[in-house]
């Protein structure tokens, strides 16, 4: 058990915060590829969800998402990658940040990991540019087009969620405002 706060996504938005996740992301991408986890690309996690979905849980029609999947970079792996940032994966203990839950974690690209800061904790254009600037050297058009595929895969995983164990706890809410961020990244 950690001690300390969860995250939220009002509480991580001061850009000391979003410093220190840049930092903590920074460390975890040092470590280098490891040969005995899977390779972990939120195009191809998107493609596989969006396969096995029905196309009645499908907010719209399959074939605009597939589409859009289908312009999306995949890049080959580089390095270890947490692939399940959300704000309540990171718990804040005093100056000490921990980062939970690694059941999605992998090999990757580090972008991966920033577009989903920047797609999971909401931020603004501004918001995105000063957290990139502190995380360091990246290319920024890698990142937009992996923060599309983070927010599809945020959202297809929410209906597979749906579709295994029904919409429980905080699902329905969840689920409400990934599809609400995939209407915007696909319009």
């Amino acid at each position: 058990l950690v001690p300390g706060e969860t995250l939220d996504i009002a509480s991580a938005q001061d850009s000391a915060t979003m410093a220190r996740i840049a930092t903590l992301l920074r460390q975890l991408h040092a470590i280098p590829r490891q040969g005995d986890l899977p390779d972990f690309c939120p195009v191809a996690v998107s493609q596989r969800y969006l396969s096995l979905l029905p196309d009645r849980v499908l907010p719209m029609r399959r074939g605009r998402i597939a589409a859009c999947l289908a312009l999306l970079p995949s890049l080959p792996a580089e390095c270890l990658i947490h692939a399940d940032l959300i704000p309540e994966n990171f718990i804040r203990d005093g100056d000490r940040l921990w980062l939970v839950d690694w059941e999605y974690a992998g090999n990757g690209v580090p972008a991966t990991d920033l577009a989903m800061v920047i797609s999971n904790f909401g931020l603004a254009n501004n918001a995105a540019d000063t957290f990139l600037g502190a995380y360091g050297p990246v290319d920024r058009n890698v990142v937009n087009g992996l923060r599309i595929a983070a927010t599809i895969r945020e959202a297809l995983w929410c209906l597979m969620q749906a579709e295994i164990g029904g919409m429980t706890g905080d699902l329905p809410e969840y689920t409400a405002l990934c599809l609400g961020r995939l209407e915007q990244v696909l319009r």
